[in-house]
């Protein structure tokens, strides 16, 4: 698995701020980066992190340490 971002500019620029407005508090609290983090750490596939390009912000920035980290 190759994890890249479409533009040049970022992998994540963070979340849409307009967005969160809408959220309550217990929305964060839902299961969201965690199952995928689950799903990527139980699969065979090899990970690549290095393709990340640009600025990795908010839960990009949470999901490009995880690959760092996810083997070591």
């Amino acid at each position: 698995m190759v994890f890249t971002g479409e533009g040049e500019k970022s992998f994540a620029a963070g979340a849409d701020i307009n967005q969160l407005k809408e959220k309550r508090a217990k929305d964060a609290l839902l299961p969201g980066l965690s199952g995928v983090c689950q799903k990527i750490e139980g699969s065979s596939e090899v990970t690549i992190a290095a393709a990340i390009n640009g600025y990795a912000l908010g839960g990009g920035c949470e999901l490009a340490l995880f690959l760092v980290f996810l083997k070591w």
